[in-house]
């Protein structure tokens, strides 16, 4: 919730800048996550995706991004049995809580009413994980570089339609990454 009033805060005083402040752009969109670990069968998330950007000109820009999770979805946790004799499956919910990030964008510039671009950045990730079996709930939170790959549609100059793959976090435990649509207005 912190992190929410933080995000909240920070457009709240940037918007009135993009009221006068040419290639800001606003976005909202719709991200599907996708937790990958070793011991854990796959786990698919959601959440609403705000973003604020600004474009220094048609090829390069910088956006920050701020994802909030929207409930979760189950998998199951490999659990070693006691005495070492094989493993038991285990009924895990995950979910994102949220995640913040701040990549730089390249765009290849191949037109006007579309093209494509490259991002990378560094992201930190906040997910919740409960164990009904076990009546036992924690938050796990990482950081790390991200990178990705996304192509638009619509007039550069007004609005836009994304569609982008992102990596946000790759580390010795997990792999997040998402799918992205999101529109954006930009000024």
């Amino acid at each position: 919730m912190k992190n929410i009033k933080i995000f909240a805060s920070s457009v709240a005083l940037f918007l009135p800048l993009s009221v006068w402040a040419d290639g800001v752009n606003l976005g909202l969109g719709f991200h599907k996550g996708s937790y990958k670990e070793d011991q854990v069968s796959d786990v698919n998330t959601t959440g609403l995706m705000f973003s604020l950007g600004k474009n220094f000109n048609k090829n390069i820009g910088l956006e920050g991004r701020f994802i909030v999770g929207k409930g979760t979805d189950e998998g199951d946790l490999k659990v070693p049995n006691l005495f070492g004799t094989g493993t038991h499956n285990e009924r895990v919910e995950l979910g994102l809580e949220y995640l913040s990030s701040l990549m730089l964008k390249g765009d290849l510039g191949l037109g006007k009413n579309s093209s494509l671009y490259g991002m990378a950045g560094c992201s930190n990730v906040s997910l919740n994980a409960s164990f009904p079996n076990q009546n036992y709930d924690f938050s796990d939170s990482s950081s790390g570089l991200s990178y990705g790959v996304g192509a638009w549609v619509g007039d550069r100059d007004s609005f836009t339609v994304n569609i982008e793959y992102v990596s946000y976090v790759k580390s010795s435990d997990y792999d997040y990454s998402a799918l992205e649509l999101s529109l954006r207005f930009i000024k």
